[in-house]
């Protein structure tokens, strides 16, 4: 006699193997889209730090904080960067629609943003979309001392909940600007 699996059992066995697939299909998914995306990122930041030294090589600024001269706006900062891109198309601070409308990006770690709610990053104008599909974004700040990068800014002491008290504080701040990367694309 014979011996050899019936066709139920084949059934049952193909079943759990169905089963299992589905269960672990989705986590090995995002974990590919997040290995995805980490690469790309990796990418897109290494191009960008390459485009700063290059410009600062070309300058001889000895530090970053040429690239925001008090003296420019955002967009001559947007304009000095599609020199060193390949770029689809650019956004001033003036565009306000379409693509170039204002969209919120999740920040790399959730910060309370002292109302109780997980804050999000303003991804605004002007931006350069590159022809890998990720843009950047330029943010440059207002100077409170003329001729200098920095500007008085005041926020809020926090409780240990993270909510906002009565009470502030006024530092200076001595960033000249953000260059923001977005590799995502507005989803």
């Amino acid at each position: 006699m014979k011996k050899a699996f019936t066709l139920a059992e084949v059934l049952i066995t193909l079943g759990i193997i169905g089963v299992v697939a589905v269960l672990t299909l989705p986590s090995l998914i995002a974990r590919y889209k997040e290995k995805v995306l980490l690469s790309q990122i990796k990418k897109s930041y290494s191009n960008l730090l390459n485009v700063v030294n290059l410009y600062r090589a070309e300058t001889g600024d000895e530090t970053y904080s040429g690239l925001f001269n008090p003296d420019d706006t955002a967009d001559v900062i947007a304009e000095r960067f599609t020199r060193y891109y390949k770029t689809t198309s650019v956004c001033t601070t003036s565009d306000t629609t379409g693509k170039c409308a204002l969209y919120q990006v999740k920040l790399q770690k959730p910060t309370n943003n002292g109302h109780g709610k997980l804050g999000y990053e303003d991804y605004g104008r002007p931006r350069l979309f590159l022809s890998d599909g990720s843009s950047i974004y330029i943010r440059k700040y207002f100077s409170d001392i003329a001729g200098t990068c920095g500007f008085l800014r005041t926020i809020c002491v926090t409780d240990a909940n993270g909510l906002c008290t009565a009470a502030t504080i006024t530092y200076l701040d001595a960033r000249c600007g953000i260059l923001g990367l977005d590799v995502n694309g507005l989803k």
